[in-house]
């Protein structure tokens, strides 16, 4: 027998795979152990602390950056509501919590404005 006659070419893929035997055993993965076994538990607390992070990285610069861009148009706006706020609930102390609550965005926008400026600048 010649080694003609044992392999050919025919103008495809030359390749060994018919000579290689397959493995008996397959590969094995090692499975590592989680390191935290229990789910911990969603908290108020962290679902506020995540909405404020989320909040000062991106929501609040966006509206100090509107407050500083149309100042009279944001505090026109912040103004009727207030205004409303306290005709139609005749009180003064809870119109001015709705100002500090319609306010707190925008301080907290240029805190954060603030903050990349000391970080990237």
């Amino acid at each position: 027998m010649s080694d003609n006659d044992e392999y050919y070419y025919d103008g495809g893929m030359v390749s060994d795979s018919a000579t290689r035997k397959r493995k008996s055993s397959k590969t094995k993965l090692p499975r590592f152990k989680p390191i935290v076994k229990k789910r911990v538990p969603r908290t108020e607390f962290g679902t506020v602390m995540g909405n404020l992070t989320m909040g000062m990285l991106l929501i609040f610069p966006a509206i100090a950056l509107l407050t500083m861009a149309f100042p009279i148009a944001v505090f026109s706006i912040v103004g009727i509501i207030v205004l409303l706020t306290w005709l139609f609930s005749q009180d003064f102390k809870f119109a001015l919590i709705i100002l500090g609550v319609c306010l707190a965005p925008v301080l907290l926008g240029f805190v954060s404005i603030g903050f990349y400026i000391a970080i990237f600048g």
